[in-house]
């Protein structure tokens, strides 16, 4: 019933992004979906989120690949700084203001720039599946909020730094979805397996972990069993589980679980935006505008909101910039989910201050290392 009112809303979406471009079509399907689920009260779809992020987390392991792009050491330091700054605004706000003078207990509020903002609805979904195995479901919907509230402001916020020029995103197209059926049958055996370790292991061991990471690792061991790599296209598997994942993702948003963080919340995001509008117009756009207009997406919306971005503001462009982040985004990838997986432990009552404290650090030694290249080229 879900998957059949998802794909509705993705072709009601389909032909509403004709004539709203400026929106991606999967987030319009995704607040249809919201509204209707909101009516109908159908709930599951965590569920959802979490079958479709596995999917995606297999196409990820099959689709990998070695770059051969050289690593831009300017545009790695940028985009770091702009990813720990998330977590220093929220460490620090936690810390400082929403504990101590807010009565703010709950430390998910701390998490939501980093994990809502900086990943997308893939950080989101992937920390949500986290605190789920923590008895904690609640999460998936709050962070679906910071990861919708993120892709609105990154649309709104590059239209204002590229001064009016029109951004627009792909429209809809069922060729997305096209491929070889092998590739996903074998996908969804690989998913299915997955779940039937994860099962097992649960069964007899008594361990919850992740069928996202189970997957990632099983598609991985069966990257490296075929002979021949080229039968198998991941991208438009993945395309479609992006696509249920964001409309499931927004519309396993509860507005009432919001009541209490909402206000929280809405002030650590829009802090996060204002330095990252900051940073993007005093070291970003002096070091190199589309690369910092990139990072500007990526940190506010996710990786795929980037792409549109760059593409419809210089397609050219767009295209080297791309190139560019791939080895960027091979160093940054790793602590990222490294830090999303721990996060519960680096918010821990022992934790949380020296967690602070590395990531103020870092970006201290990350924004004198960027001053010192903007002096140089001026």
């Amino acid at each position: 019933m879900i998957i059949v009112l998802i794909l509705i809303c993705l072709g009601l979406a389909a032909l509403i992004s004709k004539y709203l471009s400026i929106i991606p079509y999967n987030v319009i399907a995704g607040i249809l979906f919201l509204i209707i689920n909101s009516i109908l009260e159908l709930g599951a779809s965590e569920s959802v989120v979490s079958i479709s992020l596995a999917f995606v987390f297999s196409c990820a392991a099959l689709g990998s690949s070695h770059t051969k792009a050289r690593l831009n050491k300017s545009f790695l330091s940028y985009s770091g700084l702009q990813y720990l700054l998330q977590w220093t605004l929220g460490l620090g706000l936690f810390l400082f203001v929403l504990a101590p003078f807010m009565g703010v207990s709950d430390k998910i509020v701390a998490l939501s720039a980093p994990a809502g903002l900086a990943g997308g609805y893939g950080s989101a979904a992937f920390l949500g599946e986290v605190f789920k195995l923590q008895d904690r479901p609640e999460v998936f919907g709050i962070l679906m909020f910071a990861a919708t509230f993120g892709v609105l402001v990154s649309i709104v916020g590059s239209i204002l730094l590229t001064r009016g020029k029109g951004v627009s995103f792909s429209s809809f197209s069922l060729n997305r979805y096209i491929t070889r059926p092998l590739s996903y049958f074998l996908i969804i055996g690989v998913c299915g397996i997955s779940y039937g370790v994860k099962t097992i292991i649960g069964d007899y061991a008594g361990i919850e972990l992740p069928l996202f990471a189970i997957s990632f690792i099983m598609a991985l061991i069966t990257k490296f069993m075929l002979r021949d790599k080229s039968t198998v296209s991941p991208a438009a598997v993945s395309n479609l589980s992006t696509d249920i994942l964001i409309i499931a993702g927004i519309g396993s948003i509860k507005i009432h679980l919001l009541e209490d963080l909402l206000g929280p919340m809405l002030l650590v995001l829009s802090l996060a935006v204002v330095v990252g509008v900051l940073v993007f117009k005093f070291l970003g756009q002096r070091l190199s505008f589309e690369k910092a207009l990139f990072t500007w997406g990526w940190s506010m919306g996710g990786i795929a909101i980037a792409i549109g971005i760059i593409q419809s503001i210089d397609s050219k462009k767009a295209q080297k910039v791309m190139q560019e982040f791939a080895p960027v985004y091979m160093i940054l990838a790793p602590f990222e989910l490294a830090a999303l997986a721990g996060s519960s432990f680096l918010v821990s009552d022992s934790l949380i201050w020296p967690s602070f404290g590395v990531c103020l650090l870092i970006s201290i030694a990350l924004i004198m290392s960027l001053r010192a290249q903007v002096a140089e080229n001026p």
